[in-house]
């Protein structure tokens, strides 16, 4: 995949979204085939948690406004009232809101360039070593030497 020059990509920005993504998604699969991109691994796990955490934001908000809703209809319907199990709903809700607004879409932003900084890091060593090692078939001079004899 050839990238686009810094000029191709201010002209045709998304164009170039896609050829980095393209390209992102090969180093991605290379790399989940070697042994030794443990690392790689760890960061693509830490991304994906967060990635998920973030996205299920809203899921967790639902979770604690019916919370309160049942916590205070609990045992007195039709009369709601502020019951223990609300406050602790009201709680989750207050800490939960400017954490996953402001603090995760950061979270999420560190982590992602951190995974994918070490996945071009590390593609490119092993992409180095891999160009560096000989061919099984020529020696590492490049050359077949034949014995000659002395007759």
């Amino acid at each position: 995949i050839r990238l686009m020059s810094l000029e191709e990509e201010c002209e045709y920005p998304a164009l170039a979204d896609r050829k980095i993504m393209d390209a992102f998604r090969e180093i991605k699969e290379f790399l989940r085939h070697c042994d030794r991109c443990r690392l790689v691994d760890k960061h693509g796990a830490e991304y994906g948690f967060v990635r998920n955490l973030c996205g299920s934001k809203m899921i967790f908000v639902a979770q604690a406004v019916s919370g309160i809703l049942v916590c205070g209809f609990k045992g007195r319907w039709p009369h709601w009232t502020l019951t223990p199990g609300c406050w602790g709903n009201v709680t989750l809700l207050a800490l939960w809101v400017p954490f996953a607004w402001f603090v995760l879409p950061k979270m999420l932003m560190l982590t992602a360039e951190t995974y994918a900084g070490r996945a071009w890091v590390t593609f490119l060593s092993l992409a180095e070593a891999t160009s560096k090692k000989p061919s099984a078939s020529v020696n590492p001079a490049g050359v077949n030497h034949q014995r000659v004899s002395s007759e």
